[in-house]
Formats: C-alpha cells, sequence, structure tokens
C-alpha cells in the first residue's frame, strides 16, 4: 500500500488533482526541489545489481 500511496508524488501521479483530473499542481520550484531532494536515492539504488537480472 505504501509503494501505491508513492505514485501520487511521481512523475506521472503528480499531474493530477484529488479527483483523477489532470492539473499540473506543482509549481516550478517545487519540481526542482522535489528533484534535487530524490537524486541521492537515485544515486544510492544505482549501484544496487541483482544477480540474474539484465543477464548479469
Amino acid at each position: 500500500m505504501g509503494h501505491e500511496i508513492t505514485h501520487g508524488f511521481d512523475i506521472i501521479g503528480r499531474q493530477y488533482d484529488k479527483n483523477g483530473n489532470v492539473v499540473p499542481w506543482w509549481i516550478n520550484e517545487t519540481i526542482d526541489a522535489y528533484n534535487k531532494q530524490t537524486e541521492c536515492f537515485i544515486q544510492q539504488y544505482s549501484n544496487y545489481t541483482v544477480p540474474g537480472v539484465n543477464r548479469q
């Protein structure tokens, strides 16, 4: 369930309002701050490999 909640804040989910209408409710400054804050997660988890995935 927690995973599904995070979709409300991903690049696609953040484009919808509470009624499911496409409404860009994040301002550019919010998007920039979000991208900056999530970069550390991207860098951290990009370093992991899972044996057997992607022919590794």
